[in-house]
């Protein structure tokens, strides 16, 4: 009834209907529903109000820190500067690992969520120390035009240590991986991440049972590995990480960047590499 109240004049009650009824079809909360939707039920929250609860009801802070801002959504955005209407901020991120495509969008409501706030300052980082140079000029190149070259750091340490680029026929990708991730392991004294299309993660965990064993090996998703670093990485078919995401070729820059010391990339496709003209 509330729903369709909200409703009324802008959708048809066949709409109201539907929409009732795939909420209606989430079942299990873990399962059905995601991070994403804590943003679009608040914003329900605020246009129905809360049961019992008066309408305008809300709640401010007087600062709000906001870490991995790059990845906030437009409706995230509205979240936060509901609550921060009257508060200072301070906000951090890397536009280039921006996981949300349409950056104009989200920056337009990251204003519009600091709208009260008139003094801004901004500081920019300009030095990585987590990749050697070898492997952030790999990641710088392929990224291409999808990023500002302002907004890139500059790699300050040297390992003498090439990213191997080892091209195989779609028969060779299980050895070829398993046998990369065996040489890496022997050759760094920590962490070994082997990176691959989330939807793949399980099948290229296949490849690796026995060594799965060994503590210092991680098999994860490309968006699983956002966040992380380790010693060395053998990323798997690279095209496929940007097929996966909305935001292509900066999805591969954040596989490529968790790798500080060595780096492997097994593709089955040429010029992986090389990004679009123009």
């Amino acid at each position: 009834a509330r729903l369709a109240a909200a409703a009324r004049g802008v959708r048809t009650a066949a709409e109201v209907d539907a929409l009732a009824a795939s909420w209606a079809d989430v079942g299990d909360l873990e399962a059905g529903w995601s991070v994403a939707d804590v943003a679009l039920l608040d914003e329900l929250r605020v246009l129905l109000g809360e049961p019992g609860a008066p309408r305008e009801r809300e709640y401010f802070y007087g600062h709000l820190i906001v870490d991995e801002a790059q990845d906030l959504s437009p409706m995230q955005w509205r979240m936060l500067g509901r609550r921060g209407r009257y508060a200072s901020w301070t906000i951090v991120g890397d536009p280039v690992q921006s996981s949300w495509p349409d950056a104009g969008e989200a920056n337009a409501a990251r204003d519009a969520a600091l709208g009260r706030v008139k003094a801004r300052r901004r500081f920019v980082l300009r030095t990585n120390y987590r990749n050697s140079k070898e492997i952030f000029e790999l990641a710088a190149s392929v990224i291409g035009t999808d990023a500002d070259p302002a907004d890139l750091p500059t790699a300050v340490r040297s390992t003498g240590q090439l990213p191997v680029q080892r091209r195989v026929t779609a028969e060779e990708l299980p050895e070829v991986v398993r046998t990369s991730a065996l040489k890496l392991l022997g050759e760094v004294d920590g962490t070994v991440g082997v990176i691959a299309a989330m939807d793949r993660r399980g099948e290229v965990a296949g490849w690796l049972v026995g060594e799965v064993a060994d503590p210092r090996l991680r098999v994860l998703g490309s968006l699983e590995a956002k966040g992380l670093e380790y010693d060395a990485v053998v990323l798997v078919e690279p095209t496929e990480l940007m097929a996966e995401s909305a935001t292509g070729r900066r999805a591969l820059y954040v596989a490529l960047t968790r790798a500080t010391q060595q780096l492997t990339v097994v593709h089955t496709t040429a010029d992986w590499s090389s990004p679009p003209e123009g």
